[in-house]
């Protein structure tokens, strides 16, 4: 066959183990207030790094770390919202968390 399957026992075992781990794990591990927290670190990432792309900001994380780094083909195919998109989801969780606290910090300036 020209493709990779799984066997349908296969299947459902992990079909089983996701949903277990949604059930009982990935569903408990925020609290409300954390969850709320990430969700507006989230917003405020997405839009300083779309704001940075729209202006052009070459000194913007986003710039110097992600987008420097891309060839022509994805910097010409590729919308602005989608790169942001692209580097958030290569975060690490610490790089993610540290951002958050650096760009709240320079608001507060």
């Amino acid at each position: 066959k020209p493709y990779i399957a799984m066997s349908e026992n296969v299947y459902k075992a992990l079909f089983s183990l996701k949903k277990f781990n949604y059930e009982n794990i990935y569903k408990y591990s925020l609290t409300s207030s954390e969850k709320e927290y990430y969700t507006k670190g989230m917003n405020i990432l997405f839009s300083n790094y779309l704001e940075a792309i729209i202006n052009q900001d070459k000194n913007n994380i986003i710039y110097k770390v992600f987008l420097n780094n891309q060839n022509e083909k994805y910097l010409a195919n590729t919308s602005s919202k989608r790169m942001v998109i692209d580097f958030i989801s290569g975060m690490t969780d610490d790089m993610f968390i540290n951002e958050i606290k650096r760009i709240e910090l320079l608001k507060n300036e």
